[in-house]
């Protein structure tokens, strides 16, 4: 239903009804959290007509100053304490589609920001603070590991560790060993710049490029 037929639902009760329901749906919405928060689901589905009910014949019987309403004109009692009830739980349908669902929505946008802050975090966490840092550590693995590349050129997934994720670690390894064993070296050179990348966008140009020369010249070393 939209709201508009919402409202023209309310629109067939009274005044007194409306805000003797409104009274309803708040006191069953407090007997739920506090009460009877461990009470049966089906309790409430009549406790707003049994509420709606006493609260009604209350109002009347103030309104009268008589017990009238609880003995002469019960029927009248019943037929607007049943009316209660109905303008009640309709109070809680309007509340949970468009006031309810809204707040779990904005809850479930919060939440998968978080999440996405999260995964971005991760992100960050495995990759160096600065490029700066990455060409120094570049810098300093060429000078020191150079000479001892590994016989089958393996080392390449440790070189890239520190830059990217495991998973694109291991696709970039596989892509670079299997391309070098078949390219020329001007060509092999030039996919081994795409390729770094693609797979290490956080790196600025020099601190790839270095890479680029370290794993070139173990790769170039396992061949030999």
């Amino acid at each position: 239903m939209t709201i508009l037929q919402y409202l023209s639902a309310f629109r067939l009760f009274g005044g007194d009804v409306l805000v003797l329901g409104f009274a309803v749906t708040v006191a069953v919405s407090v007997l739920k959290k506090t009460a009877l928060r461990n009470a049966s689901k089906k309790l409430f589905v009549f406790a707003p007509f049994v509420l709606g009910t006493l609260l009604f014949a209350a109002y009347r019987c103030l309104a009268t100053l008589s017990a009238a309403p609880l003995t002469d004109d019960i029927a009248a009692t019943l037929e607007g304490g049943f009316a209660c009830g109905c303008a009640a739980t309709l109070y809680y349908v309007v509340y949970e589609q468009f006031l309810r669902a809204k707040q779990s929505a904005a809850g479930g946008t919060a939440a998968a920001q978080s999440e996405d802050t999260a995964a971005a975090a991760a992100d960050k966490d495995m990759v160096p603070a600065s490029t700066a840092a990455a060409a120094d550590m570049v810098s300093a693995s060429t000078a020191a590991g150079t000479d001892s590349a590994s016989a089958d050129g393996s080392d390449v997934a440790a070189l890239l560790e520190p830059f990217a994720s495991a998973a694109d670690v291991s696709e970039a390894a596989a892509a670079l060993l299997g391309a070098h064993e078949t390219m020329d070296s001007g060509t092999f050179s030039v996919f081994l710049s795409e390729t770094l990348a693609r797979f290490l966008p956080t790196l600025d140009a020099a601190a790839r490029e270095a890479l680029a020369k370290l794993i070139g010249a173990r790769l170039t070393a396992a061949q030999k």
